[in-house]
């Protein structure tokens, strides 16, 4: 293990001085994804190249979906989640001002069809 030891909070901190607060948040959900995937992996003691294997894709990918260098389809996700016996949840969460923003997107959109 390398003696530089990182948290997403380091990451994060990082992140934020070349990134947008959105980029960052994003960047954030990528890195809790991978990192899930790789505990949840190895607790199974399973290789990068055994699981790799198991979802199909070639262990360089699934190298890079770990170290949050590439992203997830959401599809691959629930395989992933079922190979390793998780559970999938998605992290989104809508707002009150988010539902009183599309409630608004809508009405303007009907009104310009009309």
């Amino acid at each position: 293990m390398s003696k530089y030891v990182r948290t997403l909070d380091d990451y994060k901190k990082a992140m934020s001085y070349r990134m947008s607060e959105e980029e960052v948040e994003y960047a954030t959900v990528d890195l809790e994804i991978a990192n899930a995937i790789r505990k949840a992996r190895n607790e199974k003691h399973l290789s990068q190249r055994e699981f790799a294997a198991m979802i199909g894709v070639a262990p360089a990918l699934l190298n890079r979906w770990e170290s949050g260098k590439s992203n997830f389809q959401v599809h691959t996700l629930v395989r992933i989640a079922s190979l390793l016996g998780c559970d999938f949840v998605c992290p989104l969460k809508i707002s009150q001002e988010s539902e009183t923003q599309a409630d608004d997107d809508e009405a303007v959109s009907q009104t310009n069809s009309a």
